[in-house]
């Protein structure tokens, strides 16, 4: 759900020679809250960024991990240092940053697992989202920053 209609093109010429019935490639909406039923309606989420995407994708979380939280549905997502202040191996399935490859493992894995494995995840993800606050997000943020300057390295 919201890719350039290039993307699909090439996504579509990837699946080849039948893009699976089950696989459906929908463009980007002017209204976001069209996205909203097809989220729900997702066995998994990928929140797959790469530095060719996204600047400093490293500490840079991405702004749908928050929206894909709340679906209760599985969410895989690079390892990148930024999702682990929100996500962690109970909530999502992470993939190495940069490797294709090992994202398609991981998501012809997920596929093959039963229904229940998937809920798992996704349903502490989506508890972990709804107990979210803005004080305790700034707690978080606050406490990482002051042991990065405990260490020494902040200056």
């Amino acid at each position: 759900v919201g890719a350039y209609e290039t993307d699909i093109t090439l996504m579509k010429e990837a699946c080849k020679p039948d893009v699976p019935p089950n696989i459906t490639f929908i463009p980007y909406s002017k209204n976001g809250d069209d996205v909203i039923p097809y989220q729900l309606a997702a066995d998994m989420l990928l929140s797959y960024y790469s530095r060719h995407d996204h600047i400093n994708v490293e500490y840079n979380l991405p702004a749908k991990l928050s929206e894909y939280m709340v679906t209760g549905n599985l969410i895989i997502t690079a390892d990148w240092p930024a999702v682990w202040t929100l996500l962690d191996e109970t909530t999502a399935r992470f993939v190495q940053p940069e490797n294709i490859d090992r994202l398609e493992q991981v998501v012809r894995d997920v596929i093959g697992r039963a229904n229940s494995e998937r809920k798992e995840k996704g349903e502490k993800a989506k508890g972990l989202a709804l107990s979210l606050t803005f004080e305790s997000n700034a707690q978080h943020v606050v406490s990482r920053v002051r042991t990065f300057v405990d260490s020494g390295l902040g200056g």
